[in-house]
């Protein structure tokens, strides 16, 4: 019989100066649903909303801000399909809104609306 093969990074190998395993924890603020997602920036509307994937959304406020005009926002877009929308590292509440309450808006804000919409994507 020959000679047992040995891969080469295991010949050159060394056990380790500390027993136990070398991996670390998960830290707890981390979020493995948020690390393997989609992410996209998005400038917030006069009204309060935010479009994505054809959706339109309404950021709606919380105990700090009343509205989010011209902020930059982060969307999270999950394996399972579901959003959620981030300021600086904070979960925003948020809910979609149908098209009729978009047409029913004032011409100036619809304007601004596709305005958004087309230097978001070019």
């Amino acid at each position: 019989m020959g000679e047992v093969y040995t891969h080469p990074a295991l010949r050159d190998s060394r056990t380790a100066k500390e027993p136990g395993s070398a991996y670390r924890s998960l830290p707890k603020e981390l979020s493995l649903k948020d690390v393997f997602c989609l992410k996209e920036e998005r400038m917030v509307a006069g009204d309060n909303t935010i479009s994505y994937q054809g959706k339109t959304f309404q950021i709606l406020p919380n105990e700090y801000r009343l509205s989010f005009f011209k902020a930059k926002v982060e969307v999270h877009e999950y394996l399972d399909g579901s959003i959620n929308i981030f300021y600086q590292g904070k979960k925003l509440k948020h809910k979609p809104i149908s098209k009729e309450k978009i047409k029913s808006l004032p011409p100036s804000v619809r304007e601004q609306k596709d305005y958004e919409l087309i230097t978001t994507y070019h």
